[in-house]
């Protein structure tokens, strides 16, 4: 009898395991917002519902967060009314200019709109243009370096709503992993043809930020929109990638530019301090990686002598 009833429980075990692997569904889905292609990858019993609630977040997102038309951001550059949400931000990315130095600094759109690469209409500003613009520092903000991961943030919130176990979202160079299993996470070549390495993680947030994403050539120079919080003009400091993976997705965004613009130096002392995986391409073909990611690291581009940074 006990048999019997053991093999009943078994099998009505299997039969309910059954029904919830065919009610899982894969669902994908392209969309542009913040400036990129946005690729949605999820599975689960909801998937569709919640694809669908995380690209209305994404669009809320981008016209909230950005600095141009009537979005919270743009009201509270204007010294109009922006809402709770925008105040938060302010305040996170506050201490995030301070954890980093001001190596990031969403303050200093004043100085980043002069150059033109949220309009369209690129320029090079005069030394006194830089001068007084970094004068007004504080006053009038750009979310660019952080929307994107916050994005993820909320992408991820969204993802458990609906109980999903298993999803890649891409933001451009922001990359959400959402699930236990492993997944292969590509660095694009700073030289833009094809990949520098492929990163192997999970349930991590993987971001990068490179000089060759946006950039303009005026009299055979080249100006990207990584811009140096301390002198004005677009980073210069020998790094021409550098890739943060941590769990905190505005953190991973943030943490990437401040890395691009500090340099190695400053980038090592920033790693010891804290705690993320970080991979750095330099301008003379050197890939340095954090030491937790010897082993998940492949395919690297053999252009690159590898370097791995141990914390001290």
């Amino acid at each position: 009898m006990k048999k019997k009833i053991l093999a009943v429980i078994l099998l009505l075990a299997i039969i309910t395991l059954v029904f919830i692997s065919l009610g899982k569904k894969t669902v994908t889905n392209d969309f542009f917002a913040m400036d990129t292609v946005i690729s949605l990858n999820i599975t689960g019993i909801k998937a569709e519902k919640c694809a669908e609630e995380i690209e209305e977040e994404i669009l809320r997102l981008h016209e909230e967060l950005s600095v141009n038309g009537n979005g919270a951001l743009a009201c509270y550059n204007k010294g109009e009314y922006c809402g709770g949400e925008v105040r938060e931000l302010l305040s996170e990315s506050d201490r995030i200019r301070r954890e980093t130095g001001g190596a990031f600094d969403a303050g200093i759109y004043s100085a980043t709109k002069l150059w033109g690469f949220t309009t369209g209409n690129f320029n090079v500003p005069s030394d006194a243009e830089i001068k007084e613009a970094l004068s007004l520092k504080g006053i009038q903000f750009d979310f660019g370096a952080i929307a994107k991961g916050y994005g993820a943030d909320r992408t991820r919130e969204i993802l458990r709503k609906y109980n999903v176990r298993e999803a890649v979202v891409s933001l451009g160079g922001t990359v959400l992993i959402h699930g236990k299993n492993q997944k292969k996470v590509a660095i694009a070549s700073p030289d833009g043809e094809g990949y520098a390495a492929y990163i192997e993680c999970g349930e991590n947030v993987i971001s990068t930020s490179g000089g060759y994403e946006r950039f303009f050539t005026e009299n055979g120079e080249k100006y990207s929109h990584i811009i140096n919080p301390e002198t004005g003009y677009p980073s210069k400091s020998g790094i021409v990638s550098a890739t943060v993976i941590m769990e905190d997705g505005m953190r991973s965004d943030a943490y990437s530019t401040a890395v691009f613009v500090m340099g190695e130096d400053k980038a090592r002392d920033f790693l010891n301090e804290n705690t993320f995986g970080l991979v750095i391409i330099t301008d003379d073909n050197r890939m340095i990686i954090s030491e937790d990611l010897e082993g998940r690291i492949s395919g690297i581009d053999e252009k690159y002598e590898l370097e791995i940074w141990h914390h001290e």
